[in-house]
């Protein structure tokens, strides 16, 4: 980075050089906490916070090399007092610049080192710039420290130079010209005030078992189990924290940061874990510096049996620990898909986790609030994966249209010979795949390469992809490819696939697959797994209430007939989710019906009974999967998200012959995005509830997309009618394949009702006039991913209480005009259509 001459009025310069043997300068009369590497072994991780194309930079061994990049890289830290020590060799007629830019967006002191054929000099080239003359193509060290208002920089342990600045805290880029290498980059920084005073717990509370912890010859010991987590009293935001741990063979604990006083840190705040491992394990979410359940660590570096020395750096978004000295974790969680939503502030906490462990020297240096320099929040092009998963993870993104469209191919399989399964044309990805696949072998080639990437047996098919959830049908995934992919079977008559897939508009940037494991970007994978996770076990973010304010009904006993208004709000805004409390049998009947009415619209956009909006859980089931949850408090919860730009509205509804009694709704509200935007521009939620009396199709206009579908049995009869889908994409009709638009769903599907059996309904959808070819000749149960007549509660689709179930999350189908879902062949009970469209069009 370049200093602007005339943006330096807050800096003021001072700057002497002379030749003369000296030592490094202490950066405080206080003890200091040891070296922090701030290069990864053999990725740039901590530095990619600038331009993004970071091309002519590598990492090999922990040396950064530089030959001629376009563009500086800028770390992931901020920092006020510090001591940066670091090895350098500059080619002949290269340069390397090291600029300490101010926090949020000023420039700073610049040090630029030149490589000349001999000699040291050092010179002040401008008010704001030490520029270094020093010999190329050899070893030098450097040791630039920060204490208080003086900068002093030390070459080979003899040139010095000073500068005295007034800037609070600073930045760290670095810029080349020709090949330079770095190495030996090492941080110092005060280790700041005791949060333990050594004798007591005076300071820290735990809502568990406080018998747990014990104080021992200056160590915080943990002892017994139940201890949930000791938790500071005070509150911190941006920190740097240091402390020493030990703990027992196989041992498991953490460390919780910003957590609010009620919190649990893996949910509501983080927790970087601690983990005693075999030697070789893998690293994955769950290993030692992992940001526990949603981010692998970088590198293991903690010794069992051993003193583990561990520093947490919170800087704004920007996390950090270093083991032993050694970068374990570093990450902008802005831009990972869960904890961009945890907290910036909340209590620092040791985990009971039920093994023998020992703390100590514990130390906070505080650092100033806010979110850190300006250009980590530039904007930056998103990834096709990125665009992908975000729709399982953020369901909001599926309230706001793109230029990102969903399509499917369904093949059978006719002979043994080599057969073409699917031909895609890019930018795109398969994510999901289903069918009856056990038989045969599959290939995968990506962009006219003749040569697969994957070439194996179709049933392990799961195991050469990114799991995007369970190893099991359907399978979700995601395969990209920027050119196209190509899918043929062999040995595999009588195969039959399925796939989802999507087209990415070209501002995207897509990549094709490059392997399970170098696909998708960190982080994402074990995000989608934790989140998968939690919904089994009923939990979600229950304690940010500060950041998303919640709006909670009374208790409400509904008459037959009877309506109630449960949730009002006015404004603009997106209800995240909304949260049912009832007796548990409202989820067997269709008595309880929920009403939701938008931008004062008379009619209401959503009226069905309640267990459509809860398939899967009745009888307080809780089962994983990605859009609803029996929470732990015992309440129903969809995460389909409810826009609104004038108000919105949600009631009860007794249509039963008995009262209802004890019913009780809360709803979590983001107003944040409107309040950016001065409105709430995109789609509304829609919903089309039929009864089984009811034969003719669903039908719904305008511009939007197709986000779910819930069935009830048919009740027995004679004959059995079927299902079907019809989604409207345009004309013109193309090989099946190649169709990038959504297409036609036939289902049947066969369910045993009072012993009798019966034909499964087939689905045919339409978009905008035209059949969707790519969904055609399946049955409700495949649809779902599902075999006839098997109960499962999956990750978005189940069986099970009587009710079917299936949610296009990942692959919405799109529509401009109409869609349509037609039904038939066999009998369909009950059902409801799920859309976001836009305001006021139906």
């Amino acid at each position: 980075m370049q200093t602007p001459i005339h943006r330096v009025w807050f800096l003021a310069i001072a700057a002497t050089a002379m030749l003369t043997a000296i030592g490094p300068a202490s950066i405080s009369a206080d003890e200091t906490s040891p070296g922090l590497k701030l290069l990864d072994r053999n990725s740039l991780s901590g530095w990619q916070y600038g331009d993004p194309d970071t091309s002519g930079w590598s990492v090999k061994e922990g040396v950064l090399h530089a030959d001629s990049p376009k563009h500086p890289l800028l770390a992931g830290w901020t920092f006020g007092d510090f001591e940066l020590r670091f090895r350098f060799k500059v080619s002949q007629g290269g340069s390397l610049t090291l600029e300490l830019p101010a926090v949020p967006q000023g420039p700073g002191p610049t040090l630029v080192i030149d490589g000349v054929d001999r000699g040291t000099t050092v010179t002040t080239s401008s008010p704001t710039t030490l520029s270094l003359r020093i010999a190329a193509g050899q070893d030098h060290s450097a040791i630039l420290t920060r204490a208080g208002k003086t900068l002093r920089l030390v070459v080979d342990g003899r040139v010095n130079a000073t500068l005295s600045i007034a800037i609070s805290r600073v930045g760290l880029s670095l810029a080349a010209h020709g090949k330079t290498t770095v190495a030996d980059l090492e941080l110092t920084e005060p280790a700041g005030e005791p949060i333990f005073n050594g004798r007591d717990l005076t300071g820290w509370y735990t809502i568990g078992n406080r018998d747990s912890w014990l104080v021992e010859d200056g160590k915080i010991v943990l002892v017994n189990k139940n201890g949930n987590y000791l938790r500071t009293e005070k509150q911190f935001g941006n920190f740097t924290l240091s402390l020493e741990y030990k703990i027992a063979r196989g041992g498991n604990s953490g460390v919780g940061i910003r957590t609010p006083r009620e919190g649990w840190p893996s949910g509501d705040g983080m927790e970087l874990q601690m983990l005693d491992e075999q030697p070789g394990t893998p690293m994955t979410r769950h290993s030692t510096m992992a940001i526990y359940g949603n981010l692998e660590p970088l590198a293991k570096a903690d010794k069992p049996d051993e003193w583990n020395r561990v520093t947490i750096k919170a800087d704004g978004y920007m996390i950090s620990a270093w083991v032993n000295g050694v970068l374990a974790q570093q990450a902008d969680t802005s831009r990972l898909p869960e904890l961009k939503h945890r907290h910036l502030t909340g209590w620092i906490g040791l985990q009971d986790h039920n093994a023998h462990t020992e703390f100590r020297n514990l130390r906070v240096l505080e650092a100033p609030p806010g979110v850190g320099l300006t250009s980590w929040q530039r904007p930056r092009p998103v990834s096709g994966a990125e665009v992908a998963l975000n729709r399982l993870m953020n369901l909001d993104v599926l309230t706001r249209p793109d230029d990102t469209t969903g399509g499917a191919v369904t093949h059978l399989v006719a002979s043994d010979g080599e057969e073409v399964v699917a031909e895609l044309d890019g930018p795109g990805a398969v994510v999901e795949i289903s069918g009856a696949y056990t038989r045969g072998k599959v290939s995968l080639c990506f962009d006219g390469n003749p040569l697969p990437a994957i070439d194996c047996p179709a049933a392990e098919l799961n195991s050469h992809l990114p799991l995007v959830g369970p190893p099991g049908q359907p399978l979700l995934t995601y395969v990209p490819f920027k050119q196209s992919l190509k899918i043929t079977a062999r040995q595999a008559a009588g195969d039959r696939y399925r796939l989802l897939y999507v087209k990415f508009p070209n501002s995207v940037q897509v990549e094709t697959f490059a392997g399970p494991d170098n696909t998708v970007p960190r982080g994402w994978l074990p995000a989608i797994s934790y989140r998968y996770q939690q919904h089994g076990w009923g939990g979600m973010r229950e304690q940010d209430e500060d950041l998303d304010p919640r709006e909670h009904s009374s208790k409400e006993s509904l008459e037959p007939g009877k309506r109630v208004s449960l949730v009002k709000l006015d404004g603009a805004g997106i209800v995240e989710w909304f949260k049912l409390h009832a007796p548990a049998k409202v989820l067997n009947n269709n008595d309880l019906w929920l009403e939701v009415r938008v931008d004062g619209e008379e009619e209401p956009s959503l009226s069905a009974p309640a267990r459509f909006l809860f398939p899967g859980l009745a009888g307080g089931k809780k089962y994983q999967n990605f859009a609803v949850l029996f929470a732990k408090d015992h309440g129903y919860v969809n995460r389909l998200p409810l826009p609104f730009a004038r108000g919105i509205e949600l009631s009860a509804l007794n249509r039963g012959k008995r009262p209802i009694k004890d019913v009780e709704l809360s709803v979590s509200i983001d107003r944040r995005a409107a309040q950016a935007a001065g409105g709430l521009p995109g789609y509304r939620l829609r919903g089309i509830y039929q009864k089984q009396s009811q034969d003719g199709p669903t039908k719904i206009t305008g511009r939007g997309r197709w986000v779910g579908l819930v069935a009830s049995e048919a009740v027995a009869s004679k004959s059995a009618p079927a299902f079907g889908i019809r989604v409207d994409a345009g004309s013109g009709a193309q090989a099946p394949g190649k169709d990038d638009r959504p297409g036609t769903i036939r289902v049947d599907v066969a369910t045993s009702v009072s012993g009798e059996q019966k034909s499964e309904p087939r689905v045919d959808v339409s978009v905008d006039s035209e059949p969707l070819t790519g969904w055609s000749d399946d049955t409700l149960g495949l649809l779902c991913g599902l075999p006839p007549d098997e109960t499962a509660r999956l990750a978005i689709a189940g069986r099970a209480g009587g009710m079917t179930w299936r949610w296009l999350l990942e692959s919405p189908v799109d529509f401009n005009h109409t869609f349509t879902l037609r039904y038939s062949g066999a009998d369909i009970g009950n059902r409801l259509a799920l859309f976001y469209v836009e305001p006021n069009k139906q």
